[in-house]
């Protein structure tokens, strides 16, 4: 918190339209980041610097020295030869490269040019100044101790001297040597609030937060306009949880700075961290007031992070629009733009933004976590998980990766890890609501339904209209036969989202289990007169009425399911049925072909006549039906998941045809759980049984009491070893309703299992 809060704040004042101000203001800005050692910040401010003037040396140097720290040698070196041929003249100029070399963990190479530098003056200072933090690095803490004595020698009045110094006592676990190099750091430098700072970290790091105090409220008397000070002793006060303190001392800094901008972030970083959203707001706007320049960039971009966090996404979108257009080469704007693009569901223009700003940034954390996002949010699994273990490596504190990466275990089937990894990111933040929802799931995945029902009940009494919680929390109930608590919660689910279709299927299910279907009827009824628009509900009563042999109505309801979802290979291909039954099937594929005939363009008709094809056994007439639709619109996803489901039921499958197929349709419609249920099954029948596995994973959450997507979730986890969790999930198809023709299958199949 205390570095959270020092990182805002800068040297910089009003910042004016003069391009030389603004290149300074940015570079400045990062010799504080570089202390900190926050590099991305750092390199972004610089790359700033740099879109102001190309040929400014010192932003050229310090890009230099962030890019050998984030990204290694290569681009460090790149940019360190740009500082001098801006300013030839650099008499520093090998020490720098040297130091380049030390923080880009090339020390064999920076001792050898140190060296070669003190072999030309053996009294050169700072020369031996890099000497000792190399051999410190080393950990030859004697041979340390000794040249930066050396160094003190020959500048006894350079202070940063004695701050290398006090780390070589730190290392000697030399307590008082320590605090006697700092002190002697401050007694030369007595003005500079850095220096008091080192100490009272000192006091902090070794457990003496008292001391600290007094030390600063000793030092603030005599420093009573030392912004910096109060910034500290505010930050002190906070983690002690002497809120009101801190808050004062906040307060005090945009009094003493009232032209600053960065004294109201600072002020609203506090507020917002409080959960005080309307005073953090105002904050902000005061900070935007006294920002000009680039800085009221760097200002819109902390709103746009606000309004995002409050879900006010529209407000957020006018601050990076703002951001955009005046700099449309901005980082952080961009990076702003990416997420919003995530909200939007336009996944793959957001990746395009990412892949950009990860290669100018490769360890840029909330880049890759945000990017990892997208990839899951596409189902590129494999993607996904590569992105969000970077993020994770990269950043040890921020627990959303492994969040994240806990959702990803579970869709893999290795619930025992995610639960791990989730468990972990709560250590982290015991507030990270995702993180708890995968515990919970994987609790449930394991069948630890007991250990499962108080962490969903403590979950919902935190978040008590959260659909997904309640979701899992009925799940759960209904897997310890407690079913009518299940009922209450899915209708509540229901009564929050007319449309969520797991819900009523569940309780659906509930009725037939119980042999009433004119209950089951008459639930589907009152949900449909509550979500006209919702197409899987006249299917479910159109499935009901189909089993108990009302084909006429069943047809009527699949009819009315057609004009709501006329895209749903599962209601045309029951509507086909429903017209065999009746004897109407020939006649309708006659109907659909005028229809074609007068209107070649609507590939919505091609779909519903294919499937009325299949159920007349003219599989080979269906497929150049699909073919035809996808001639007219190749990215009509509907027609290549059936043509690769029809691949599938040939007497000789074409593996790689209905995976080429299903693939295709998957990159269409990523979300889709019907094109899920067939990439999965094809990745099965060819043995992939972990490729498999995400994509059934995501049908059957997405259609629940499907028998057919279950029936193939089932034979897969039987593929991947797991035959008590396939055997639970096998018995679930044999109290499904619907048209289910693996029924008999079934049968045996929990015969044998069993």
């Amino acid at each position: 918190m205390v570095v959270a809060s020092l990182l805002f704040y800068g040297c910089a004042k009003d910042e004016s339209a003069v391009n030389d101000e603004k290149k300074n203001v940015h570079s400045e800005r990062r010799m504080e980041d570089f202390e900190l050692e926050d590099y991305t910040s750092a390199r972004l401010e610089l790359k700033n610097a740099l879109g102001i003037n190309p040929q400014f040396a010192k932003a050229r140097y310090q890009l230099a020295l962030a890019d050998l720290k984030l990204e290694g040698s290569r681009n460090g070196a790149h940019e360190m030869a740009k500082p001098g041929k801006k300013n030839p003249r650099n008499p520093d100029a090998r020490l720098k490269l040297a130091e380049l070399l030390f923080i880009a963990k090339r020390t064999d190479e920076s001792r050898a040019l140190t060296e070669k530098i003190l072999e030309g003056d053996k009294g050169y200072a700072d020369a031996l100044a890099l000497l000792a933090k190399i051999q410190l690095s080393e950990n030859l803490l004697a041979d340390a101790g000794k040249t930066i004595d050396s160094a003190i020698s020959q500048e006894p009045g350079l202070a940063r001297l004695y701050l290398i110094r006090a780390n070589i006592f730190s290392a000697l676990k030399d307590v008082p040597g320590e605090e006697k190099a700092l002190r002697k750091n401050l007694a030369l430098e007595p003005d500079n609030p850095k220096s008091h700072k080192n100490l009272v970290n000192f006091y902090l790091r070794h457990g003496w937060p008292d001391k600290a105090v007094a030390y600063l409220e000793d030092t603030i008397n005599t420093y009573p306009e030392s912004p910096e000070l109060h910034i500290k002793l505010a930050s002190i006060y906070e983690t002690a949880r002497k809120i009101d303190m801190a808050e004062d001392r906040f307060i005090r800094v945009t009094e003493l700075d009232p032209d600053n901008y960065t004294s109201y972030l600072l002020l609203g970083h506090f507020y917002w961290r409080r959960n005080r959203a309307d005073d953090a707001e105002a904050a902000y706007k005061k900070a935007l007031s006294k920002a000009h320049g680039t800085a009221d960039m760097e200002v819109k971009a902390v709103f746009a992070h606000f309004y995002f966090n409050r879900e006010k996404y529209d407000l957020a979108e006018e601050k990076v629009d703002e951001i955009l257009v005046e700099h449309p080469g901005y980082p952080k704007g961009n990076f702003l733009k990416a997420r919003l693009l995530i909200i939007k569901g336009k996944y793959r223009k957001a990746l395009t933004i990412l892949d950009t700003l990860l290669r100018e940034q490769p360890d840029w954390v909330e880049a890759a976590y945000f990017k990892a996002v997208a990839h899951f949010e596409l189902y590129e699994i494999r993607k996904a998980e590569r992105m969000a273990r970077h993020a994770m490596e990269k950043s040890k504190q921020d627990e959303r990766p492994q969040a994240l990466m806990g959702q990803i275990l579970l869709i893999k089937g290795e619930p025992e890890t995610a639960e791990k990894v989730a468990a972990e990111a709560l250590l982290k933040n015991p507030g990270n609501f995702n993180a708890a929802l995968v515990l919970g799931k994987t609790l449930v995945a394991q069948n630890f339904l007991d250990k499962a029902m108080g962490h969903l009940e403590q979950m919902h009494s935190y978040y008590p209209d959260d659909i997904e919680v309640m979701h899992l929390l009925g799940i759960t109930c209904l897997a310890l036969n407690k079913a009518e608590k299940a009922e209450k919660l899915f209708e509540q689910i229901l009564s929050l989202q007319p449309d969520h279709v797991p819900a009523l299927s569940y309780i659906v299910g509930n009725h037939l289990n119980r042999n009433d279907r004119n209950a089951a009827v008459e639930r589907i009824c009152r949900q449909m007169d509550k979500a006209p628009g919702c197409g899987e509900y006249p299917l479910f009563l159109g499935q009901l009425l189909y089993e108990d042999g009302a084909y006429d109505q069943a047809l009527g309801m699949f009819r009315r399911a057609q004009k709501l979802s006329p895209d749903s290979s599962a209601t045309n291909l029951m509507a086909a049925r429903a017209l065999v039954k009746l004897g109407k099937n020939s006649e309708e594929i006659k109907t659909y072909k005028k229809r074609i005939e007068k209107n070649p363009g609507r590939v919505s008709l091609y779909i519903k006549l294919g499937a009325l094809l299949e159920e007349n056994g003219d599989t080979k007439g269906a497929g150049k039906i699909y073919e035809k639709a996808l001639e007219y619109n190749p990215e009509y996803w509907p027609a290549a998941n059936s043509l690769a489901s029809l691949r599938l039921k040939a007497d000789a499958p074409d593996l790689d045809e209905a995976l080429f197929l299903s693939m295709y349709a998957k990159s269409l419609a990523p979300e889709n759980p019907q094109v899920s249920n067939t990439l999965g099954w094809v990745h099965h029948k060819r043995g992939s049984y972990q490729l498999a596995s995400s994509h059934l994973h995501q049908s059957v959450l997405a259609l629940p009491n499907n028998p057919v997507v279950r029936y193939h979730y089932a034979l897969n986890l039987k593929g991947l070893g797991k035959s008590e969790q396939a055997l639970a999930e096998l018995r679930k198809c044999r109290t499904m309703a619907g048209d289910f023709p693996e029924r008999e299958r079934v049968e045996k199949l929990i015969s044998e299992w069993g």
